[in-house]
């Protein structure tokens, strides 16, 4: 079964490493942005060493005529990865199934 990639606009360049920004996956996954900094918190504090995967940064919000700056999270692919597996939905389901198909390929290309 082949499933739809996750969409381009979720990852970006940022001094030479590709990132995905907490907004935008929130936006892709159709989940409230406090819902992901949630789970992005309880990643980070789960006491293991994946902090490093996590990069806290300001994100600015265009409010009526001024802007406000949100808290948000740049994260890496493990990072993604990580915050990913435990959504839940059909875009998430989507995610895993690809991730899925390119472990096997890639298990596949080994043999």
């Amino acid at each position: 079964m082949t499933t739809a990639p996750v969409s381009a606009s979720v990852v970006s360049s940022k001094g030479g490493t590709v990132v995905a920004n907490s907004r935008d996956v929130a936006d892709f996954f159709g989940k409230a942005h406090f819902n992901v900094l949630r789970d992005i918190d309880a990643l980070i504090f789960s006491g293991s060493s994946i902090a490093i995967n996590f990069e806290a940064i300001e994100i600015e919000t265009k409010v009526g005529f001024g802007i406000r700056r949100d808290r948000g999270y740049d994260m890496t692919r493990d990072g993604f990865t990580l915050l990913a597996v435990g959504f839940t939905g059909a875009k998430a389901l989507q995610f895993k199934l690809r991730y899925i198909e390119a472990y096997n390929a890639m298990e596949g290309a080994m043999s």
